[in-house]
């Protein structure tokens, strides 16, 4: 008789597993703050349980949460007394070290509170009786650092970010003396066409984005490998054997799902930068020989972007990324099946 793979019951990934597992490293981690003379504030934690799910349509991720039959619980070392932990929506933020973050990485309640901090860093400076060299070092020094500290992190969309770039921008007219209506293209135009030559607030955040990509990047640790899947997983997305940081984002970026690594190569492309990787650091799709093709490369040029990006879906789901995967071998034509 062969011999059998087989995993124990109480190994199994099953979700009462999964929450007991939970349950046990929280108690220790519990146990461990107690015994070096500190103590968890159990009101205050809490837990997300959910599952990802893909619309297609909207090109966006859904997540939903997971109705559990049993949470994640902790004996309170100090007092006795066991307490369940709340479970939380996927969207439902939370402040961690001066960002508020949810699982679904949607930076939209770091944003309400980013803009209301706007407001009020543009009401109390609009009032302020400071020099306009004092208002343009408050400027430089912390009004902005401290806008744009918190959104480094955070995925947005350049129209959500609006609003408070338009509140920065009048502030730093109103620091150079100027009237807070004054031309933008002026203000953020370059000094060789006759502007001025003061970077935009979403600007410098895109700057600070790639920074900290670029930071995490030459160095191993667990953010660089989560960089690095959404890298290889956004390059299958594309399937094309060009890296997608060196290609252009308006004809390739709706075959992808938004991301952080999306957003920067959104964000890099009207500022003419290009991002390419060392040689052998990344992985990038192989051609088997001169004569292969990419099929997107085809198929972004012939079709629109919807069109494209539903024979991209099929593509995908086919396992295929050159013209000769579509066809029977040694003849130019295409497999019944994939057709």
């Amino acid at each position: 008789m062969g011999a059998v793979n087989h995993i124990p019951p109480e190994r199994e990934i099953t979700q009462p597993n999964l929450m007991q597992l939970a349950s046990q490293s929280a108690q220790t981690w519990a146990n461990l703050m107690w015994m070096s003379g500190g103590n968890l504030n159990l009101g205050k934690c809490f837990f997300y349980a959910f599952t990802p799910s893909i619309n297609y349509k909207s090109s966006t991720i859904r997540y939903d949460k997971i109705l559990l039959d049993q949470g994640i619980s902790i004996t309170n070392p100090a007092t006795g007394t066991d307490v369940t932990l709340q479970s939380l929506n996927p969207d439902d933020s939370q402040r961690t070290l001066g960002v508020i973050l949810s699982p679904d990485g949607k930076g939209k309640l770091q944003l309400q509170t980013t803009l209301k901090k706007a407001k009020e860093f543009y009401s109390k400076f609009m009032n302020s009786s400071l020099s306009q060299k004092a208002k343009w070092v408050a400027i430089s020094t912390v009004i902005e650092p401290a806008i744009i500290y918190s959104l480094v992190n955070s995925y947005f969309s350049k129209e959500e970010f609006t609003l408070i770039d338009s509140l920065m921008s009048q502030i730093k007219c109103v620091a150079l003396g100027l009237n807070r209506h004054f031309p933008r293209a002026l203000l953020h135009g370059p000094l060789l066409l006759g502007g001025l030559g003061v970077p935009p607030t979403l600007q410098k955040n895109a700057k600070d984005r790639l920074n900290y990509f670029l930071f995490n990047m030459r160095r191993p640790s667990t953010i660089s490998q989560k960089f690095d899947i959404s890298i290889v997983y956004t390059q299958i997305e594309i399937g094309t054997f060009e890296h997608f940081f060196s290609i252009s984002y308006n004809e390739y970026g709706h075959l992808v799902f938004p991301s952080y690594c999306v957003q920067i190569w959104q964000e890099m492309e009207p500022q003419g930068i290009i991002i390419r990787p060392a040689e052998g650091l990344t992985w990038i799709p192989q051609p088997l020989c001169h004569q292969d093709k990419v099929l997107m490369d085809i198929v972004v040029t012939v079709y629109n972007k919807k069109g494209s990006a539903c024979i991209n879906r099929c593509r995908q789901y086919l396992q295929v990324i050159l013209i000769i995967d579509l066809v029977i071998p040694h003849t130019n034509i295409i497999h019944p099946s994939y057709y």
